[in-house]
């Protein structure tokens, strides 16, 4: 959830760099920082050796009181101001509990009326006046998101997982059949929200609740 709000400085870790300063493990190295460059975070520099270590002329010397010297290059500079405007433009977090909406395969549920486009704008409404009449508002407002099942050509679950993650506040609309073997994976998609089946009123004189699951994934 929070990787957006990430930065990731690889020094010396071209290719090149890694082969030539390290004897042993180099393909290995070489793929592990393939994989960081790969992480969704908000931002990813690359910084050579030389702008830290080298002879070049572009080096200029700095020191403080303790006579420690430091080095900064051109790259470094341009470097340090990237990283600052990144940190004055991240929004603030919200880790307000959110909530995963699911259909239990329970027919006249209302998954079609709930997942309308008017439905969707009135849910949002009702989000935003709820937000801004919180007595302790959040400066982020709170997003309605709706999966359609059959618009996601991706293994749905671990799709919803993602986007709650990155929206942990969110009311979060699972427009999917949910059939029972699934029940049990639906806390770790959901991660720390609440988890709400919708079930038809009339549908309760023909079906039976027989337990519940907690958001930890405990069965009652």
């Amino acid at each position: 959830a929070h990787g957006k709000h990430m930065s990731i400085i690889l020094f010396g870790c071209d290719d090149d760099t890694i082969k030539s300063t390290l004897s042993e493990n180099t393909d290995r190295l070489v793929g592990v920082a393939n994989s960081w460059r790969k992480l969704r975070v908000g931002l990813v520099i690359e910084i050579a050796r030389a702008a830290l270590f080298g002879n070049s002329d572009d080096i200029d010397c700095e020191g403080d009181a303790a006579g420690r010297e430091y080095k900064t290059t051109e790259e470094m500079n341009k470097v340090l101001v990237a990283l600052n405007c990144m940190s004055n433009n991240v929004s603030a977090l919200d880790n307000r509990t959110g909530v995963l909406v699911f259909f239990p395969c329970i027919p006249g549920s209302g998954k079609s009326t709930l997942s309308s486009a008017a439905s969707r704008y009135a849910i949002a409404d009702l989000l935003s006046a709820l937000d801004n009449g919180a007595t302790n508002q959040s400066p982020v407002q709170r997003k309605l998101i709706v999966l359609v099942g059959d618009e996601i050509k991706k293994k749905y679950w671990p799709e919803v997982k993602r986007m709650r993650a990155e929206n942990p506040s969110s009311l979060f609309i699972a427009d999917k059949n949910t059939p029972p073997n699934v029940w049990g994976a639906l806390p770790d998609s959901a991660g720390h929200g609440v988890i709400v089946p919708v079930i038809y009123r009339k549908a309760l004189s023909t079906t039976r609740v027989t337990g519940s699951i907690s958001p930890a994934g405990e069965v009652d």
